[in-house]
């Protein structure tokens, strides 16, 4: 992560959701037995090693981050961090009139709303024998 320190309150506020949410039973604490990871954090790029641990090999990762900057700075970690694979697509969003008799866009476009970064986790070693 990026070195800051954990607040306690936030993270006994985390267990109780987990607990009371029941969303644990959906959750392992093995390694490498994600099939998929999405990330939609200002740096996801600290999250790598993470990420990375918890996929399985060939593991598909997803991020969403709105400048050229971010995009950049999660490249070079998905380099550093065993990911393959990657694309970049920029998201531009183009609205519609939702009636069905005349359906066309909408007169004004939003140029930008972000880029998606997609990924496959490489294996780093052959994975042991069950």
């Amino acid at each position: 992560m990026n070195g800051s320190p954990i607040r306690q309150e936030f993270l006994e506020t985390a267990i109780d959701w987990l607990s009371e949410s029941q969303i644990g039973k959906y959750m392992s604490d093995h390694q490498h037995d994600a099939d998929a990871v999405f990330l939609d954090v200002r740096e996801p790029w600290d999250y790598l090693p993470q990420v990375h641990a918890a996929l399985k090999g060939g593991g598909f990762f997803g991020a969403l981050v709105p400048t050229t900057n971010q995009v950049t700075e999660l490249l070079e970690g998905l380099a550093h961090n065993a990911f393959g694979f990657v694309q970049v697509d920029e998201l531009l969003l183009r609205s519609y009139k939702a009636v069905a008799a005349r359906l066309r866009p909408m007169d004004r476009m939003v140029a930008h709303t972000g880029y998606l970064i997609f990924a496959r986790a490489l294996l780093l070693e052959e994975p042991e024998a069950p």
